[in-house]
C-alpha cells in the first residue's frame, strides 16, 4: 500500500470514528449549565430550558437548582411522595454522577384524563441540583424506548458558570442597572434569578434573593 493509499485510508478510519462522537453531543438549553444527549427526535426549546418532540406531545425539562436544594429534591423524588402526588412509580435507578449521587425514576401519571409515561433525574453535581423531567402521553411512549431515554439521562453534564453576558442573552428583555444584585440563572421563558451576595443560594434569610 503506497502513501497516499496510507492516508486516504488513515482519513475515513478518523471520519469513522468521529462520527459517533459529532451524534453524541452534549446540548446545553439556552441560558442553562446543565446539558446533554437528547433523545433521538428532541430538539432544542425555544419556549424552556429544555428540549421537545411537538408532534408526539414530549418534553423534557432541565432545571438547575443550588447543591443546597439537593436534599428537599431528593425527598421530593421518594417512591413515597411521588405515590402520594398520584404516580405509580415504574421503575427507580440509584447511581453516581460525576461529583454526587443521583436518581432516575419512571412512572405514570393520569393527568386530565390522559395517562402519561413520566422519566425523572435528580442528581447533585459540585454547586448544582440537576434536575432533569421527560413527559409524554403513554401512547407514544413507542417513539422514546426507555433505553435512549435513560441513555439521555445518563449522559447529563454540568458545565462552569455562565458570564452574566451571557445570561443576559438569553433574556427576551434588556436589564441595566443591577443595583449590586447578580444573575444567578435565567430561562428563555424571561425570568431571571438574582441574588445580593457572595452565596448561590435560594434562602432569602442568609441574603436577598
Amino acid at each position: 500500500m503506497n502513501l497516499l493509499s496510507r492516508l486516504a485510508l488513515a482519513a475515513i478510519v478518523a471520519l469513522a470514528l468521529a462520527a459517533p462522537a459529532r451524534a453524541a453531543a452534549v446540548e446545553y438549553p439556552a441560558g442553562s449549565r446543565i446539558g446533554l444527549v437528547p433523545p433521538p427526535g428532541m430538539t432544542a426549546s425555544t419556549r424552556f430550558q429544555g428540549f421537545e418532540d411537538p408532534a408526539r406531545g414530549a418534553v423534557m425539562v432541565v432545571t438547575e437548582l443550588s447543591g443546597q436544594s439537593y436534599a428537599r429534591v431528593a425527598k421530593e423524588f421518594s417512591p413515597e411522595t411521588m405515590q402520594s402526588g398520584g404516580m405509580e412509580v415504574v421503575s427507580r435507578e440509584e447511581f453516581a454522577l460525576p461529583g454526587g449521587p443521583a436518581v432516575i425514576v419512571a412512572a405514570r401519571q393520569e393527568v386530565s384524563g390522559v395517562t402519561l409515561r413520566k422519566w425523572a433525574l435528580s442528581g447533585l453535581v459540585g454547586d448544582v441540583t440537576v434536575i432533569v423531567v421527560l413527559s409524554m402521553p403513554e401512547e407514544r411512549r413507542d417513539a422514546y424506548p426507555d433505553a435512549a431515554v435513560r441513555a439521555a439521562l445518563m449522559s447529563v453534564m454540568v458545565r462552569p458558570k455562565l458570564s452574566a453576558d451571557e445570561m443576559l442573552a438569553v433574556l427576551p428583555y434588556r436589564l441595566g442597572d443591577l443595583a449590586g444584585f447578580r444573575l444567578m440563572r435565567v430561562n428563555p421563558n424571561g425570568t431571571a434569578v438574582l441574588t445580593f451576595g457572595p452565596n448561590d443560594t435560594p434562602l432569602p434569610a442568609e441574603q436577598p434573593y
